[in-house]
């Protein structure tokens, strides 16, 4: 139930921010972390949601894609590879939100005390 409440928060800052306009092209190239750990087989929902979140972070929206790397970590179908994909984006994510909170961005900073009362 906290997971759930900590993803629903995530998703609602989301949905409060507007989000960024104009970013839907998908970038040509993939991250060694979804190369290796999509495909054949991976669950479709798995698949999807690691692509997701690998796009967020394309287009440097740190926020979805915590939101959705923290659904991920509690799915108990990843293997081993997904894990460690999952915990890199999670860190690069957190790293480029930090970097954000400390250049001033408001947004950055709420999602980084949400996600330090919700560590999950």
């Amino acid at each position: 139930m906290k997971r759930l409440v900590s993803c629903l928060s995530m998703v609602f800052l989301v949905a409060c921010s507007g989000g960024k306009k104009g970013q839907t092209t998908e970038a040509a190239t993939e991250t060694p972390a979804t190369a290796s750990t999509t495909g054949a087989s991976a669950a479709p929902e798995v698949d999807f949601m690691i692509k997701t979140a690998d796009m967020a972070l394309k287009q440097k929206n740190e926020i979805e894609a915590v939101a959705t790397l923290q659904t991920l970590r509690a799915e108990p179908t990843l293997n081993v590879d997904q894990k460690l994909a999952v915990q890199e984006m999670m860190a690069r994510a957190q790293a480029n939100l930090a970097a954000r909170a400390a250049a001033g961005d408001q947004q950055a900073q709420a999602a980084l005390r949400m996600m330090q009362m919700n560590p999950h």
